[in-house]
């Protein structure tokens, strides 16, 4: 009984110094965002900030428009396909593979994770810039096409990929 007591006197104050570092987490991330809010609205208002907005957006907008071709925007999806394909599977399947040889990479998992993302955007940017600006998208052979070789390109990619990992973790384990 004298032992149960002197538990529960050690864990009330460690239950309420868990409420008071809640309440300072919140309280740091509501500045935060204050700060960053803050942030945000003067380099909205800085016509320097504007300048570089313009520029890089005029840039980029510039080359989009110049590149705006079914060609561009087959090829554009075809590799965004294949990259979606390739750093997916690495992602899961090749990281299970690794993880069945005793090997894991938290960070080479979220780099395929990140890749995958960005691929997949880009697989939407294009999409909806194609539909919006050439014939790509109203063709099914161009479309299926473009698929079934970005897969395949894909599945080549992450083959060569893990084994290029597989290899790795041979030399490193000196096998």
């Amino acid at each position: 009984m004298k032992s149960l007591l002197v538990c529960l006197l050690l864990l009330v104050p460690a239950a309420f110094a868990q409420v008071e570092i809640g309440e300072a987490i919140d309280g740091a991330l509501g500045t935060a965002k204050e700060k960053v809010d803050e942030i945000a609205k003067n380099m909205d208002d800085d016509l320097l900030a504007i300048g570089a907005k313009k520029s890089v957006l005029g840039f980029i907008n510039t080359l989009a428009d110049k590149m705006s071709f079914t060609a561009f925007h087959w090829a554009a999806f075809m590799l965004m396909f294949a990259g979606v394909v390739n750093f997916g599977l690495q992602a899961t399947l090749g990281k299970l593979r690794l993880l069945g040889r005793g090997s894991f990479s938290f960070f080479e998992m979220l780099s395929d994770l990140l890749a995958t993302g960005a691929c997949l955007i880009g697989l939407i940017f294009v999409t909806q810039s194609a539909s919006d600006k050439s014939d790509f998208a109203a063709s099914a052979f161009l479309v299926l096409s473009a698929v079934g070789l970005g897969g395949l390109l894909g599945l080549l990619l992450y083959q060569k990929g893990i084994s290029t990992e597989l290899a790795a973790l041979k030399s490193r384990r000196g096998e």
